[in-house]
C-alpha cells in the first residue's frame, strides 16, 4: 500500500523541477530568437502567461509551506508527512511535460512558420491542455 503513495513534498519538488527546466528551455530559446531579431518582442506576451502563473503558484506554495513549517517536536515525530497518490503524481508529471514540450515545439516551429499564425491555430488546444495541467497540479500545490 505504501508504494501507491508518495511524500507530497517529493512530488512538489519534482513537479517544480520539471516546470523550471521546461520553462527555462522555452525562455532561453525565446531569448535567443528575440535577441537575433527573429520575433517581435510582443511574442513574449504569449509565452509568459502560459508559464509564469503556474510557476508562481508552485514556488509560492513551497515558500509558504517552508515559512510556516513547525519545527519537529517529540510529539510530531510519530506524525506522518502528507502523502500523495502515485498515479496522480505521474499524471501531473506527464501532462506538465507534454504541455511544456508543446510550448517549446511551437517556438521551434516558428523558425519556419509565422508564430502568430501558429499560435492562432493551436491556441484553443493549448488552452485545453493548460486547463488540465492546472487542475491536476492543484492537487499538489493547494493547501489541504
Amino acid at each position: 500500500m505504501s508504494q501507491e503513495r508518495l511524500p507530497a513534498k517529493y512530488c512538489q519538488q519534482r513537479l517544480a523541477t520539471v516546470w523550471l527546466v521546461g520553462s527555462g528551455a522555452s525562455f532561453l530559446l525565446l531569448f535567443v530568437q528575440l535577441s537575433t531579431g527573429k520575433h517581435d518582442p510582443s511574442i513574449s506576451e504569449w509565452l509568459l502567461p502560459a508559464i509564469v502563473p503556474t510557476l508562481t503558484l508552485m514556488i509560492g506554495a513551497m515558500v509558504t509551506a517552508n515559512l510556516t513549517a513547525k519545527k519537529p517536536s517529540d510529539d510530531d515525530k510519530n506524525a506522518e508527512d502528507p502523502m500523495a497518490d502515485r498515479f496522480l503524481f505521474r499524471l501531473a508529471l506527464g501532462l506538465s511535460a507534454f504541455y511544456l514540450l508543446l510550448l517549446f515545439v511551437i517556438l521551434l516551429m516558428s523558425a519556419t512558420t509565422d508564430i502568430k499564425a501558429l499560435i492562432a491555430n493551436v491556441g484553443v488546444m493549448l488552452t485545453a491542455v493548460q486547463g488540465l495541467v492546472g487542475l491536476v497540479l492543484g492537487a499538489f500545490f493547494v493547501k489541504r
